[in-house]
Formats: C-alpha cells, sequence, structure tokens
C-alpha cells in the first residue's frame, strides 16, 4: 500500500516522491495485536523504496479499510458540507 508521507504535502508530488509503500500485512498484523505500531518507520518497504520518509499517522486507518481510500482536504468541498443552507444540488448524504 502507498500512502503520503507524514509532514508533506500534495502539491509537491510533481516535484519531489512523497509517497512511501507500506508493508500493508505488518500493519494489519500490529492491529489486530494492538502493539501500538508506534514505530511507522519499520513498516517501510525498503526493498521497493529507500526513503527517509516515514509513513503518515492515518496509515492504520487506510489500511483498516483495504480498498482504494481517496483522503483529501478540500476546504470548499468541506465548508459547503457544513451548512445548514447549501447550494441547490447539494445532499449531505
Amino acid at each position: 500500500m502507498w500512502v503520503k508521507a507524514s509532514g508533506t504535502w500534495m502539491m509537491e508530488a510533481t516535484a519531489r516522491s512523497i509517497l512511501v509503500p507500506v508493508d500493508i500485512a505488518a500493519v494489519l498484523d500490529g492491529l489486530a495485536r494492538r502493539s501500538g505500531l508506534r514505530n511507522m518507520q519499520c513498516l517501510v518497504r525498503h526493498d521497493l523504496v529507500h526513503s527517509p520518509l516515514r509513513p503518515s499517522i492515518e496509515t492504520t486507518l487506510h489500511a483498516s479499510c483495504r480498498r482504494g481510500v481517496v483522503h483529501v482536504h478540500c476546504v470548499e468541498t468541506i465548508s459547503i458540507a457544513c451548512l445548514s443552507t447549501r447550494p441547490s444540488g447539494w445532499q449531505r448524504r
């Protein structure tokens, strides 16, 4: 599973490598054993890439979903979704 590295910005993705390959089996095993997964760097698949970057703190959430996850922080969309009176065509789901 590839995740955005902690402390990086998506807008940097075209200028430098910000994604980190993670051993999803190790993440799921750590969750099952409730080991805490405090050392996220040990979950990086160094056989695929050598990088000092560490996975995002949300890695465990994404791994537990086990399917594709698109996680964005689009301020405009979030602000519209939170409005009590939204523009026509917008529905809260």
